[in-house]
Parts: C-alpha cells; structure tokens; sequence
C-alpha cells in the first residue's frame, strides 16, 4: 500500500469505533412525521375529540422487532390513543371512551373520534396530551379547539402538553359528525402555516442523512461559485419532489426513497475518495457531471422531506401554504448548515491537511450511507 495512504486508512478504522456508536444511537432516517393534529369540539357534557396520526408515527409504538414489517392494523393502537389525552371539568376528570376510527382516502392516515363524558356541562375545560412527546424531542400536536362562537388554536409539545379555557356559560349540545360538527363529514382544520417553517427547519437538522449529504458536498468543492451552483441544483432538484408530492400529484415507495438518499451518500463520498485518490482532492473546475447528479439525488431527499406533509392527510388546497413555509425551513435550515460547515472545515484544514481531512470524513459518510442503505433497502428498516 502507498505510504501516503497509510496514516489515511488507520485514521479512518480509528474512527469505525464512533461511527458504530453513531449508528447504533441515532436512527437510520428522520422521516417519520413529527406532526399530529387534534379537533376538539365542546358540546354540552361533552368533549369530542379527533385525532389524525399517520400510520408511520403509529408504528413507532411497536416493538422495534415488528416494525416495518408491513402495514399496521390501527384498531390496535386505540389504546394508546386512549391514552393520549386527559380530559378534565374543574377537578373532576371525564371519563374518555372510543367511538369511531376512520381511514381515510389519503393513505397511511388515521382519525380517531374519542368523546369525552363529564357528566357536568364543561366549564372550566382541561385538556393534557402526552402520545409521542416525551419519545421525540420536536413533535407536535396541532389543536384546533371550537366551544360555542369561541375558536382556538395551540400547539402541543414536549415543552407545553396542556390546554386549559374557562367558560362563561356551558355551551349548548351540538352534533358530534355531520354538518357544523367534527368527523368524516367536516374537514379538519387546516395547522397555521408559520408552524411549517420551524418545522421544516427542525427537519432538516433531524435528518442525519441530509446533514451529512450537505456536508460531503462541501468536503470537495471550492470556490464560491461552484458551490452556490451544486447547492442551488440540489435545493431546485428537492423543491420540485417536495411540491409534486406534497400536493399528492406523484407518490413513491418510501422504502425506495430513503433507500435512495442513503445511496446518494455513498456515491458522493466514494467520488470525494476517487478525487484523493487521483491526487487533487477537490474537483476538477471543469467536472460538470456533479451539477446533474446533485440535482437528481435532491429529487429523492425532497420525496423524503415531504412525507411529513402528506401523512398529514390534508386537501392539495389546504397544503399550498404550509408547503411553502416549509420549503423555506428546510433552504433556511440548509444555509446554517453551510455558514457553519465552510469556516469550520477552513479551520479544521489549517490543522490537518486538506486531502487526509477529505479522505477520513467521506470514509465516514460512505459508511454511514452504506449501512443505512442496507438496512432500508434489505430489512426494511425507515425509522
């Protein structure tokens, strides 16, 4: 073996240990929904409560050995639905039972309609939600909330799981389904769409795979220009995949999609080594296949941004803005990444030389790309 590759190789099997740890504690994508929604309506004695939740998130409950095994049958998870909420009238707690669970026309999309008996009218209301909050840091519950004219809107997270309302007089018992009322035949509400964008920001830094996917970019492009122009291909190439499937016009097999950024990893770090290898270490000025091949491996990471969109089961009218606003968080997410990678990796290659730092970090990526495209495409593994 070339000396000059030497202190390269051994470098990189020292970091085997810490990618494994990696690996092992951080999960093999980011893209299960981090977004439920819940419709309350206050009606007499009564709290009618619906709650959508994407069939990936309901997953999650599992045990891990049976997940992604196929799809999941959503009268089993009732319970812990059930068990998502705690209604209270003043100190009194309701008495919280299922009536209906529907499915939806938009695919791996569940409501669940739970009523809520308080046996006294609602007064002072309390509502507490605890699914999915304390598992995952940046989930969130969007609840719309209809007592009489009063309309409300939260949002529920780790950091707040209660909504409290005082009325001034008990609301007069409405339907429960059917026109002016919640269910089947009522669209739910539409969440605010400035929500989107932190979410999207959030997204794209809890997604490991496109972090790194920016970062292995990065690694062997210099200049400016050159830069700006790869980045712009892959934000062009993820816009187009996030629209046309967030609005439903085009529908992929989500074990494919992650299965293809995980392979969009490997390849960019491989050709990062090829470069080492042929001596220069970053790419050739006039190498214009990248351009192309950035803007195709941005189609799939934006099939993957958008699943957290369509889970949501809302109309393309109703997703118009959100997708926007989302969009802007994750271009938004995406320049922090790349205004604290090009001064970090400046520094970083003052103290180590430009083609060993190259080398050892796409060998990282390339490992990582290769173990999560193995579990994806050949266990089935998406979580």
């Amino acid at each position: 073996m070339d000396a000059r590759w030497r202190g390269e190789v051994v470098l990189a099997l020292q970091c085997l240990s810490w990618i494994a740890a990696v690996l092992v504690a951080v999960p093999a994508a980011a893209h299960v929904a981090g977004i439920t929604q819940t419709d309350v309506l206050i009606s007499g004695q009564q709290a009618w409560i619906v709650y959508t939740v994407p069939a990936d998130s309901l997953e999650e409950l599992l045990p891990t050995p049976d997940r992604g095994r196929g799809p999941v049958a959503p009268g089993q998870f009732v319970g812990d639905v059930l068990g998502a909420f705690t209604v209270h009238n003043g100190d009194r707690t309701c008495h919280l039972r299922p009536w209906r669970l529907e499915e939806p026309t938009v695919a791996r999309t569940y409501r669940y309609t739970l009523v809520a008996n308080c046996e006294r009218p609602l007064i002072a209301f309390r509502l507490a939600y605890h699914l999915f909050v304390d598992d995952w840091p940046g989930h969130e519950n969007f609840l719309y909330l209809r007592a009489g004219e009063l309309r409300e809107t939260h949002t529920l997270s780790r950091r707040r799981q209660t909504v409290e309302i005082h009325l001034e007089e008990p609301t007069v018992a409405e339907p429960a389904v059917g026109p002016g009322g919640l269910g089947a035949a009522t669209p739910l509400a539409t969440p605010p769409s400035r929500s989107f964008l932190g979410l999207g920001f959030r997204h794209i830094f809890g997604g490991l795979d496109h972090v790194l996917f920016i970062l292995a970019l990065l690694l062997a492009t210099r200049g400016l220009g050159r830069l700006c122009l790869l980045i712009t291909a892959f934000t062009v190439g993820h816009a187009v995949t996030l629209a046309l499937s967030g609005l439903s016009l085009i529908s992929v097999n989500p074990r494919f999609v992650e299965s293809a950024i995980a392979f969009s990893l490997v390849f960019v770090a491989l050709e990062n080594l090829w470069q080492v290898r042929s001596g220069t270490g970053t790419e050739r000025p006039k190498a214009t296949h990248r351009i192309p091949l950035v803007f195709f491996f941005g189609l799939a990471h934006g099939l993957g941004f958008s699943e957290v969109l369509r889970d949501l089961g809302l109309s393309a009218q109703a997703l118009v803005l959100p997708l926007l606003m989302f969009n802007l968080g994750i271009e938004l997410g995406q320049l922090v990444i790349v205004m604290i990678a090009i001064p970090g990796l400046a520094l970083a290659w003052r103290f180590v030389p430009r083609r060993k730092g190259v080398a050892v970090l796409s060998v990282v990526t390339a490992l990582a790309g290769a173990f999560w495209f193995v579990e994806r495409a050949f266990l089935g593994q998406l979580t």
